[in-house]
């Protein structure tokens, strides 16, 4: 009956059983998915995705984020710079998932770079990355 159970709520295999290894043991998780099985946990990009998706979701309706954002002003600079400045920091607080996402493919390049004596490649830092 308990076999069942799992089964329905994918606690086996799965989204459900990938957000519980990743918030309870992350690390082992991540070796568990580099080195041994990546079969038992969601792709990388689909976790991402559904995750987003909730995450939009959720700030939509209750508000979680709110607005932070301050407008710079530097002296000695271009009045078109600050303005780029300025509307370049909105977007990326009214799109943080977005923003989040394309900020990845560079924190998981310059990861690469600095551990690149270590054995994984770029992709695979891009998909813990996606876990994280």
């Amino acid at each position: 009956m308990i076999t069942e159970v799992l089964k329905v709520f994918m606690l086996e295999k799965g989204i459900f059983l990938t957000i519980r290894d990743f918030l309870m043991a992350p690390g082992k998780s991540a070796h568990i998915y580099l080195y041994r099985n990546r079969k038992k946990y969601v792709s990388p990009i689909i976790f991402l995705l559904v995750t987003s998706l909730i995450y939009s979701i959720v700030n939509k309706y209750f508000h979680v984020e709110e607005s932070i954002m301050v407008d710079v002003q530097i002296d000695g600079f271009d009045d078109r710079a600050i303005k780029f400045t300025n509307q370049s920091m909105k977007w990326i607080q009214d799109n943080y998932g977005y923003a989040n996402l394309i900020m990845s493919f560079f924190v998981a390049f310059f990861t690469w770079i600095i551990f690149r004596k270590g054995n994984l490649n770029y992709f695979e830092i891009l998909s813990v990355l996606c876990y994280f």
